[in-house]
């Protein structure tokens, strides 16, 4: 959290930490309950079309009830949202009683029908990270003991099933040629939050293993990128995968680095500079303020298509460094928010907004991914901390 001294006195900045705040605490998560959830399957809907209907002919991931667990847990706990453990309750019953894997009562599936018939069974490792993350939240906010007895059993399966060679986890219960930073990336962010939720020591340890891996594997120290795909022994992967670098995701560790420090007081904040600046330097597009995709560790864009989120985390990022001397925090919050309406919101006043948009600023998919809640909440949740601290 900002030194007291340093919260911004820019009313340009407050306005726009305002602007964001208000845009997700009441327009974002009402239009998201009240339009997005599914009353009879007790689940959320994949998508909102862009007439603001639900799309209710699509398959549902499932790792994305968890993700809007956490939302309803997340702005329950800010304050923003009340009487509302009804959702939750409801999503809960839907992933123990329609996600659960076939194959293993304490993992989940990943792919179910509207009519919650099971569609995919695969066990993946970046679903479970969602699934600890929501449970974390569940037992935090509505002291659920079962949800933190279910993450327990998550992970002791993930340990006996998927535990990869030279540390971390395989991918899943599928052949893959590569490993990903990702999933582990997510999995840090959940032992994280079960550290916070519950002080035991064994999730902070958890979340340790995964800081050895970014400082030995995932941060390329040469070029002072994170890098995404590796080979099985963490050499950094012989294919085309091996020269993808993703701006959002050096964004996003950041702030997850910085919250790390916050409980542990590792020394992360040139890893964090390295991050924040080689993010903007080489993925950011100066002329619309959006940062590409995917691009190689030079700086050469190899996709032109630009998420939302990757905003979300240039917000989260900013705030996260308002102590370093080095970088003008104030100027990137304005920037990132100033983009996030610009090009994803589509009415600030009925809480759609869109998820990826091409090079000319043209939308690719008008539908609303609800997965993104997930981005816009946590984001909010920050910008609100900054201000209030």
């Amino acid at each position: 959290m900002p030194d007291n001294n340093l919260v911004p006195d820019n009313n340009l900045v407050r306005a726009q930490l305002s602007r964001y705040i208000d845009w997700v605490k009441n327009q974002a998560i009402p239009f998201s309950l009240s339009e997005g959830f599914n009353t009879e399957t007790g689940a959320f809907y994949e998508h909102i079309l862009a007439n603001g209907m639900a799309n209710k002919k699509a398959n549902m991931r499932v790792r994305v009830q968890a993700r809007q667990q956490f939302v309803i847990c997340y702005a329950t706990d800010r304050g923003w949202l009340k009487d509302v453990q009804v959702y939750s309750d409801k999503v809960n019953r839907f992933l123990l009683e329609s996600g659960k894997s076939p194959k293993n009562e304490a993992l989940f599936a990943h792919l179910v029908s509207p009519e919650k018939m099971l569609l995919d069974d695969k066990i993946d490792l970046y679903d479970s990270a969602f699934h600890l993350l929501g449970f974390a939240w569940r037992y935090k906010v509505f002291n659920d003991k079962t949800a933190l007895d279910n993450a327990q059993k998550l992970v002791s399966q993930l340990d006996i099933l998927f535990k990869g060679h030279a540390g971390g986890w395989n991918e899943g219960d599928y052949a893959t040629h590569w490993r990903r930073q990702n999933p582990h990336m997510h999995l840090f962010e959940a032992f994280l939050a079960l550290y916070e939720a519950t002080n035991q020591a064994k999730w902070l340890a958890r979340a340790a293993e995964i800081y050895s891996l970014f400082e030995q594997v995932f941060f390329d120290h040469k070029n002072t990128v994170l890098l995404e795909f590796f080979e099985r022994d963490w050499r950094p992967f012989n294919g085309q995968g091996g020269k993808i670098v993703e701006p959002g995701h050096m964004l996003e560790w950041v702030w997850l680095l910085k919250k790390y420090q916050s409980f542990t007081g590792s020394p992360v904040d040139s890893y964090c500079r390295s991050l924040f600046q080689n993010a903007i330097e080489l993925g950011l597009n100066t002329s619309t303020g959006l940062f590409h995709d995917q691009i190689t560790p030079s700086g050469r864009a190899i996709s032109h298509t630009h998420r939302c989120w990757s905003l979300t985390e240039y917000l989260k990022a900013s705030i996260a460094l308002v102590n370093d001397a080095q970088i003008d925090t104030d100027s990137h919050i304005v920037k990132s928010i100033e983009a996030i309406f610009k090009y994803y919101i589509t009415n600030e006043s009925s809480g759609l907004y869109v998820d990826c948009i091409d090079k000319s600023g043209a939308v690719l998919d008008d539908k609303v991914q609800t997965s993104t809640l997930y981005h816009l909440v946590l984001a909010a949740g920050e910008a609100e901390k900054y201000l209030t601290t």
